[in-house]
């Protein structure tokens, strides 16, 4: 009997070890980063394709922070308007590019979230469903990317 208990003990904790070893335990699972397909397609496009977006992606000087924007969907509107709605409130803005497409200037305010997007961006990617913007400061890595939902 106590062998079997010992045999299942080792068994248990040898299955634990091991689920534990091939998880990525760095990031949670909403948090992980991009598929090589998500940014294969270089800059196709030189404006946002119109619709809603969720952040796949937000790192913030180095840190993954994509968790802050839970819940809220941004539209691209073809005529440069951009509004982000959280918990049925509307925040209205505008985006803007320059510099051949290579810019993004996003402008919107209301919540500390939105104010930690509103600014110019470099755009790394933009094509029908994805766009990645970095903004990069000297030591840090800071990246936004939007996905069309």
């Amino acid at each position: 009997m106590k062998k079997t208990i010992l045999f299942v003990a080792l068994a248990t904790s040898s299955l634990f070890f091991y689920s534990c070893s091939k998880q990525d335990l760095s990031s949670p699972a909403a948090e992980q980063t991009l598929t090589s397909q998500d940014e294969e397609n270089a800059i196709t496009r030189t404006t946002p394709a119109p619709g809603n977006y969720n952040v796949k992606l937000y790192i913030d000087d180095n840190d993954t922070s994509t968790r802050i924007f839970r819940g809220y969907v941004f539209n691209f509107s073809s005529n440069g308007n951009l509004t982000a709605t959280v918990n049925n409130v509307t925040y209205r803005g505008t985006w803007e590019t320059s510099n051949g497409g290579r810019e993004l200037k996003l402008r919107i305010e209301g919540t500390d979230q939105l104010e930690k997007i509103d600014k110019s961006w470099d755009v790394k990617g933009m094509t029908d469903n994805l766009i990645t913007l970095t903004d990069n400061d000297p030591g840090e890595i800071t990246k936004l990317v939007f996905k069309k939902i």
